[in-house]
């Protein structure tokens, strides 16, 4: 669009004017689709996983330990973090700043399953690296001063992050196919092994 209008308005002398609004049009034209266009039926990683994880994770919890533990469902992540910072503005006077808050956004495609953590105990991150060698998974913990994992986790006190990725040499680790019609890769594997690690450290909770 930019390049047309420069072509365009070329003969006018407004060129450079006419590919700075095309640029700028394109641009908010993207944002747009994104957040109101046709919505993407392929989600299988963004984020029918997360929610698929917790449903595993309430299905296998104890009865007794039931009480313990809250699932919740965020939604409108990509227009703002809106679900997430709702909740907190409701429940910020009610401990929540006390609680483990754990958020799995895309946790279906990719080998190396990131734990973003922020002021956790490390009782708890040792229970979690106690799973690194338990199959071909690769299990990777990092403060969220050393690693950027945008997602409804940011709004907490005390969170863990989780998402699977992909890597490469030159990107290192990268979430791939999300928000486009390649969103098919639903490794069931990361699901239960997630559900396992998280069920199985409830005491460090």
């Amino acid at each position: 669009m930019g390049f047309l209008l420069k072509y365009l308005l070329e003969p006018y002398g407004l060129g450079l004017l006419g590919y700075e609004v095309g640029l700028l049009g394109s641009l908010f034209l993207i944002i747009y689709m994104m957040l109101y266009g046709i919505p993407n039926k392929n989600n299988y990683n963004d984020n029918t996983s997360g929610v698929i994880t917790i449903i595993e994770m309430i299905k296998k919890v104890p009865f007794e330990l039931a009480d313990q533990f809250c699932f919740i469902l965020f939604d409108n992540e990509e227009k703002g973090l809106l679900g997430s910072k709702a909740f907190y503005k409701q429940h910020q006077n009610d401990g929540i700043n006390n609680k483990y808050i754990i958020n799995f956004d895309c946790v279906s495609d990719g080998d190396n399953l990131l734990f973003i953590h922020k002021n956790i105990d490390c009782n708890l991150i040792d229970s979690i690296t106690k799973y690194q060698n338990k199959g071909k998974k690769q299990l990777i913990v990092e403060s969220h001063k050393k690693a950027i994992f945008p997602s409804d986790h940011k709004k907490f006190a005390n969170f863990i992050g989780v998402g699977a990725f992909n890597k490469n040499k030159t990107l290192g680790l990268y979430l791939g196919r999300i928000h486009t019609y390649r969103d098919i890769i639903f490794d069931e594997d990361n699901i239960f092994l997630l559900r396992d690690i998280f069920l199985s450290i409830n005491h460090h909770l």
